[in-house]
């Protein structure tokens, strides 16, 4: 045991020492930030590839662009401007109005008129900046709790990726976010409130949506970013993603008729003058520039985020802990190192294998993305290349190494091994299959023991030649032995091209099990018979008779394996199935049928559809006391059989069914119908005697059609 545990640490040595060493280096370089804004860089591109969404309605920006600014002829515009573009979006009724322009101070003229503009709109919300330097919010707004919180969240790139829903002030108090607050605003009026679910985690529901709070353990983030109630924005697009007019339209009241009926109206600037436009994930600084996405575009994003969470269950964003990044980084560097030392055997695996975990690694973090999750892209990239860089290096060096050191020696002791071994495999695969010693989980003949078995639900599967013994009188000794070899070579590999494997062979006779089921078992039966049709052809022509095969199927727990002494084993099968299964293939000699299988076969077959099957007869075979179902599959007849009871398979099922309920002489007009278009029926034939009989000798008490048979 020592030495093979020896073996494995030196064959897997080189692996284990990669592995844990790339996947370590790349956890720590996480963790110091360096890979942050590369991860970055790849997460915004699962923004850029996913369709583009459609636009939302419920939202109407009022932009603030350079003509726009020309037009009011002062910036900031005059509180007078400003009331009047109050009330002409007022008069549409909005559900909700956010300012998103800075009114700390007073701009005259008409300030008392903005202020009682103000005080009559309870659905107006303004801005304050909390963080940084601060800017304070419109007077009379704050007294009117009709405040929110617009400062943006910036990362190290500089791109916005995160909203604020709760951002303390000095004072102690906590402002909303601005978009958070408009989105409630809105829902308020659908009966949507925000309601607890795990207040000390700070976990809330919102109609379909739940917020849980970022936090440093979250992503790429660390804890000195993490102000306030933050998360992360799933971005629906830029300001085309929203409905838009433009200031000077709302001043000239060029309104299009309910634009902003029953609608969030959010008013900003985009004039890049003002400097209120920044990157988002879909700002590429990597080829060509692209334009910036208004503040007041980031804005709507947050609260067409919130809607469509709370409506439609739109997935909110969340990244991935730590923790199970580093689990990720792990198995990518073990799965990376393990196919950079298969390199010199397999390189083509190598090869794949990488593209393959590249493709997992792209497609698992996009379906992610797409049910609201971010997952790492670069860093188990990085983990994958790196490792299978390191690892390959490492295995042609050694593998240089060794070359040179053993070359010579082990070719001249690998080719005679090799020889030997070819020699000894060739001989005992004659006696024990290689696919028997697979099945007992042994490498080689030398592993096998006596007892040596497994035990499993299996298909299994009797056939012998019909009237054998007959055959066989007229035929020399050499001539039996010919003749039998003859057939068993021409059958036998149609049980191992559907993956069973011959337990034994009973002089003319197969047993045969089939460890993947039922399926397989039935699909070797019907080219058995194909095979015997065939070899028919051969014998009529050289003048012999032909030969009949009767084939028998079960399925259920039997137990394979070596029986014997210990100087004298083979391998044989055990269980009151393997006795029911040879019992059933001596039934096809009393129904006249070639392939018959019971029920529990049938109902193990993964698509019954596809054969053409019988029902014949519930029957308790000799030796057994309860009764089976057994059908046959017309598949495993001659064309010209198949044909006939497929032509009288209705006047025989509707026998069998006047049969069951005692009505005799219905189930027997019915049978003879059957042997009028088709007199070889045997089975047929078979209940016709069973009718006269009963219709002598009586219906037994508690009679229940089913039929005893004793003899095998």
């Amino acid at each position: 045991m020592w030495q093979t545990i020896k073996q494995q640490i030196k064959q897997w040595g080189t692996v284990l020492f990669i592995a844990p060493s790339i996947a370590g280096l790349v956890i720590l370089g996480s963790n110091a930030g360096l890979f942050r804004i590369l991860e970055w860089a790849s997460q915004d591109q699962l923004f850029r590839l996913r369709p583009k969404e459609s636009v939302d309605e419920r939202i109407v920006l009022v932009t603030i662009d350079e003509p726009d600014i020309k037009y009011v002829k002062q910036w900031p515009m005059s509180d007078r401007v400003m009331a009047q573009l109050i009330r002409n979006i007022k008069a549409q009724q909005p559900r909700a109005i956010g300012i998103d322009i800075y009114r700390d101070l007073v701009v005259e003229p008409g300030h008392d008129e903005l202020v009682e503009v103000f005080k009559s709109t309870p659905n107006v919300i303004g801005i304050e900046k909390i963080a940084g330097n601060p800017i304070a919010a419109p007077p009379v707004l704050d007294k009117l709790s009709q405040v929110a919180a617009n400062d943006v969240l910036i990362d190290g790139d500089s791109k916005i990726r995160r909203g604020i829903i709760l951002l303390g002030k000095p004072d102690g108090t906590r402002k909303q976010g601005f978009g958070v607050k408009l989105a409630l605003m809105y829902l308020a009026q659908d009966g949507i409130k925000l309601e607890p679910i795990n207040p000390d985690k700070k976990i809330y529901g919102l109609g379909k949506a739940k917020f849980v709070p970022l936090s440093s353990n979250d992503g790429e983030y660390s804890k000195a970013e993490m102000g306030g109630y933050q998360i992360l924005l799933n971005y629906r697009g830029g300001e085309e993603s929203f409905l838009t007019i433009s200031m000077t339209d709302v001043l000239d009241n060029r309104i299009p008729p309910n634009l902003m009926s029953d609608r969030i109206v959010l008013l900003g600037a985009k004039a890049p003058s003002l400097n209120d436009n920044h990157l988002t994930p879909y700002n590429s600084t990597l080829l060509t520039p692209t334009e910036l996405i208004p503040g007041i575009a980031i804005h709507a994003n947050i609260t067409s985020q919130i809607l469509s969470a709370a409506n439609e269950g739109r997935p909110m964003l969340r990244a991935s802990v730590k923790s199970l990044n580093w689990l990720w980084i792990v198995f990518w560097s073990g799965y990376s190192a393990t196919l950079g030392s298969m390199y010199v055997r397999r390189r083509w695996v190598t090869g794949v294998g990488t593209l393959i975990a590249g493709v997992i690694i792209i497609t698992s973090s996009y379906i992610a993305f797409l049910s609201g999750w971010l997952i790492p892209v670069f860093t188990p990239l990085f983990t994958v290349i790196s490792a299978a860089v390191v690892s390959i290096t490492t295995t042609l060096w050694n593998n240089l190494k060794q070359s040179y050191r053993e070359l010579e020696k082990q070719h001249k002791l690998l080719q005679e091994a090799h020889r030997q071994l070819e020699k000894t495999n060739t001989s005992y695969s004659r006696f024990v299959p290689f696919e028997y010693l697979n099945f007992l989980q042994k490498e080689t003949i030398l592993d096998v023991y006596l007892g040596n078995h497994v035990s499993k639900e299996m298909a299994v599967m009797f056939s012998d030649i019909r009237s054998f013994t007959t055959l066989s009188e007229t035929m020399t000794p050499k001539e039996n032995f010919d003749f039998v070899n003859a057939y068993l070579k021409r059958v036998s590999p149609e049980i191992r091209n559907q993956n069973g494997f011959i337990v034994k062979f009973l002089g003319d006779g197969i047993m045969a099990i089939f460890p993947d089921g039922t399926d397989e078992a039935v699909a070797a039966g019907i080219a058995k018979q194909i095979r015997v049709e065939e070899y028919n052809h051969r014998r009529i022509a050289k003048g012999y008779l032909p030969i009949k095969v009767g084939i028998g199927i079960h399925v259920g727990q039997m137990m394979v394996g070596m029986v014997g002494e210990t100087f004298r084993m083979q391998g044989d099968a055990f269980s009151d199935n393997v006795n029911l299964t040879a019992r059933l293939e001596g039934l096809t000699k009393f129904y006249g049928v070639s392939l018959l299988i019971s029920e529990q076969a049938l109902e193990q077959l993964s698509n019954p559809s596809q054969y053409q099957i019988r029902f014949l007869d519930r029957a308790i075979v000799k030796g057994k006391n309860e009764p089976i179902a057994v059908y046959e599959v017309l598949e495993g007849e001659a064309e010209k059989v198949r044909k006939l009871k497929l032509t009288t398979q209705s006047e025989f099922e509707l026998a069998i069914e006047y049969y069951r309920t005692q009505e005799f002489e219905k189930a027997k007009a019915c049978f003879n119908q059957v042997l009028a278009v088709n007199p070889n029926d045997k089975t047929a034939l078979l209940y016709v005697d069973r009718i006269n009989q009963l219709m002598v000798q009586g219906v037994p008490q508690n009679w229940d059609g089913v039929w005893r048979f004793t003899q095998k």
